[in-house]
């Protein structure tokens, strides 16, 4: 755990990024995805018999959103340990305030963001397709506007 000099979490991402993230990063992304032509060989599958939540999907969220943490909380550790050179034990009280003695925290949570952020607008190329890699999946302006848009 990331803990400060006095023994309190230090928190990689402060309440307010979190947010800005859930609510004005992923949602027009979500919404271009929503309204995004389907593919020609749409008509052609059949019917589905199972769910909405089934396993495939669940995986699929499981496993982008466990790689999209971890990078995202190995770039927070890497700024803060070896570009800056400093320890978290080196800080007190980053959650709270801001002092010239955090502004390597506040730095990090920054690098943090920023990879997240571009994080989210490049996954809604991956959503595009379940099983099609985004290098085989053509893009045209006529069919994806919304989600270039959105990006």
């Amino acid at each position: 755990a990331i803990r400060d000099r006095n023994g309190s979490f230090i928190f990689p991402m402060s309440p307010i990024q979190i947010l800005y993230l859930n609510l004005l990063t992923s949602s027009p992304v979500a919404l271009a995805l929503g309204v995004e032509l389907g593919g020609k060989e749409m008509m052609r599958q059949y019917p589905r018999n199972h769910g909405v939540f089934h396993f495939e999907l669940v995986m699929d969220t499981f496993f982008y959103g466990t790689v999209l943490g971890v990078t995202a909380l190995v770039n927070y550790i890497l700024h803060v340990e070896v570009v800056r050179g400093r320890s978290f034990t080196d800080f007190e009280d980053c959650n709270t305030k801001y002092s010239d003695e955090c502004a390597v925290i506040f730095d990090a949570r920054a690098v943090g963001f920023y990879y997240l952020s571009l994080a989210i607008l490049f996954h809604g190329f991956v959503c595009r397709h379940t099983r099609r890699s985004i290098f085989k999946n053509r893009m045209t302006w006529e069919g994806s506007k919304w989600l270039l848009g959105a990006i």
